[in-house]
């Protein structure tokens, strides 16, 4: 099954469309719940909220999650989910009394550990690793001997490859290895830090204090650009505008002349130039927002004719223009709230008519328009955030009643899920997300969300990473699934941006059984002996008519995009086992030269459940259907 058919099946989405409908019905009038969401535990018994400041962080780490939370009795302290979202558990008492973690603190997530800043009284505020347990939660380094601090705010975390890339107090990085998890390690020469932006292959971007971008690895650090070279004011390099966008990265910077503009730099960091002078002269677009799909990357800017609006940059062809005035005049539709799925771009801009509304581009002005008018008038829908879970966006809004919904992006699949505020970080985990939710008798505490549709069709991984360019090392990525029901037949959708994918061997596992299908190994098309072209974006599936190497090109992409074929070996190996447990997808790059990133890959996964009248059966979040 191709991706363009996965959010085409017409009695699926019309059935689940009339199940939310009667389910958020019901729950409006006081009746049953839609049944899609559950408190994981009331941490702070009663009203009190077990957190109250912002962001109300959350991670997956493993099978886990992971948040700071407060209990009333032992004060802020590292708490763990289960994959199901049965309950929470605190999980150390790293303070013994007054709480040792703070409640807002950034986690980051290595592998099965997350990285966090806690004070347990006697060192101070220093990292600390966790792997979920009392025993693999322990402090990394006392870099401040005694009860001095070295993070006395909070520290800024970005990933290094594996590994985890740190800012210190004194402006330097250094790096914990997510694998053993044992103290820190200096990059030399980072003393000139003073913004990360975030990672870049196996490296991290950052502001230097001459206002130039820098490129660190493990073991040293070299300037990519100096916008201004010689410049009397070092403004270079915006400070936290950043965004990277599939084998290259996006930021804003002024090189003296052109005032703040888009740039790029390419994933080598060697080719870092100016998209376009927006505002002609020294005046400035202000670029933010950058957010790349394929080859577009969109960012809003400002000019004096149009105000801020959608703006794109295509690679194929190296325009940079206008995407829509949305809101015509220089007033600006200010889009906000920008997130991206299969190649679209979901976001949030106020045309002057509707107000502040869901709206969704492809990167055309014809295809931009807006998805819902969720609430009639120009007051606009109070849309708080948007998320990626499955293959749908979610997004949650305030108002008289806090809720939540998802669209699939026409207005008849923009379906209210329920009345359930969902505030703060939002961590997917296969068919479920968690997140904070508040209820007046319970204050704000973890629950975790499954999703509406979630025991037939696709469950996504889309958190981006970069495979090692070494044959000895593997990239694996995890699915954790729940679902009981068996296997009739899979997909899998991959979104893979790699030059010269002749180099990949790509290996599906469900880990419980221990069934391992190939998936691709060393494409070599038989008929030309080439296959040297970049990236895959395709679908797996045992229906298809043949296999991807027949297909095989030297240009980009060098096989259809949302094509579909067969794999190396036949994902019909794993009929009849459980979808439930971890699944991993492994990719090797068998030859050292060439570089590329995961952005997504999804199973697609029909199960076993099929009734005498011939149809699939299934439970819709809670609510029991028959699904063509």
């Amino acid at each position: 099954m191709g991706r363009e058919q996965i959010d085409g099946r017409i009695g699926r989405r019309a059935l689940q469309a009339t199940i939310v409908a009667m389910a958020a019905g019901l729950a409006a009038a006081g009746g049953l719940s839609a049944q899609f969401s559950h408190m994981v535990e009331d941490i702070h018994a009663g009203p009190p909220s077990s957190t109250l400041t912002l962001p109300f962080p959350v991670v997956l780490a493993g099978n886990q999650a992971l948040l700071p939370a407060d209990d009333g009795l032992n004060g802020c302290e590292l708490w763990s989910i289960d994959s199901a979202g049965s309950g929470a558990q605190l999980v150390e008492n790293i303070s013994g009394s007054g709480g040792g973690v703070l409640c807002s603190t950034p986690l980051l997530s290595i592998g099965d550990r997350i990285v966090f800043v806690a004070n347990d009284g006697f060192v101070g505020g220093e990292l600390w690793v966790s792997d979920g347990t009392p025993a693999g939660t322990t402090l990394l380094e006392d870099q401040t001997p005694g009860a001095g601090s070295t993070f006395a705010a909070f520290p800024s975390f970005s990933r290094l490859g594996a590994l985890a890339a740190i800012v210190v107090a004194s402006n330097r990085l250094q790096y914990v290895d997510g694998t053993t998890a044992t103290g820190l390690t200096e990059i030399p020469g980072t003393t000139n830090l003073q913004t990360l932006l975030g990672p870049l292959a196996q490296s991290v971007l950052y502001r230097s204090s001459a206002g130039q971008l820098w490129r660190a690895r493990q073991s040293s650090a070299t300037m990519v650009v100096d916008p201004n070279p010689g410049g009397a004011d070092p403004n270079g390099i915006a400070s936290g505008v950043y965004a990277l966008y599939r084998t290259f990265a996006a930021f804003s910077a002024d090189n003296g002349a052109s005032g703040l503009e888009p740039w790029v730099t390419d994933i080598a960091g060697t080719n870092a130039h100016l998209l376009l002078d927006i505002v002609a002269g020294a005046a400035t677009s202000t670029p933010s927002g950058f957010i790349g799909t394929d080859e577009k990357l969109f960012f809003t800017a400002a000019d004096p004719t149009h105000g801020r609006e959608l703006w794109i940059h295509r690679s194929t062809t190296g325009l940079t223009e206008l995407v829509k005035d949305i809101q015509p005049g220089n007033n600006g539709s200010n889009p906000t709230q920008l997130a991206e799925l299969d190649g679209r771009l979901y976001f949030v801009a106020d045309d002057g008519t509707h107000g502040a509304e869901l709206w969704t581009s492809d990167g055309t002005e014809g295809g931009t328009h807006l998805v819902k008018e969720m609430v009639a008038g120009s007051a606009g829908a109070a849309i708080q955030q948007l998320w990626v879970a499955g293959r749908e966006i979610y997004l949650s809004r305030f108002g008289a009643t806090d809720e939540y919904w998802q669209t699939d992006g026409t207005a008849a699949g923009t379906l209210l899920v329920e009345r359930r505020a969902v505030r703060g970080d939002v961590a997917v985990a296969g068919e479920r997300f968690f997140a904070h939710g508040v209820d007046f008798a319970t204050g704000t505490e973890p629950w975790v969300f499954d999703l509406a549709d979630q025991q037939h069709g696709p469950v996504c991984d889309r958190k981006i990473g970069f495979v090692p360019d070494d044959p000895a090392t593997s990239f694996v990525r995890q699915l954790h699934l729940a679902n009981p029901a068996a296997i009739r037949s899979l997909a899998v959708v991959l979104d893979l941006a790699h030059t010269y994918v002749n180099d990949l061997k790509i290996t599906l596992t469900h880990v419980e059984t221990g069934t391992s299908v190939v998936l691709v190994n060393r494409l070599l098309n038989p008929s030309n002996g080439e296959c040297s072209g970049d990236d895959l974006d395709i679908t797996f599936d045992d229906s298809a008519a043949s296999f991807p190497a027949s297909a095989c090109a030297t240009g980009d992409p060098a096989l259809p995009r949302y094509s579909t074929f067969k794999s190396q070996e036949p994902l019909a190996a794993f009929a009849g086992e459980s979808v439930a447990g971890t699944w991993t997808l492994e990719v090797i790059d068998n030859v050292a030269q060439d570089i590329g990133a995961l952005d997504s890959w999804c199973l697609d996964l029909r199960t076993a459940l099929v009734s005498d009248d011939g149809f699939e059966s299934g439970t819709l979040g809670g609510w029991s259907a028959a699904v063509e």
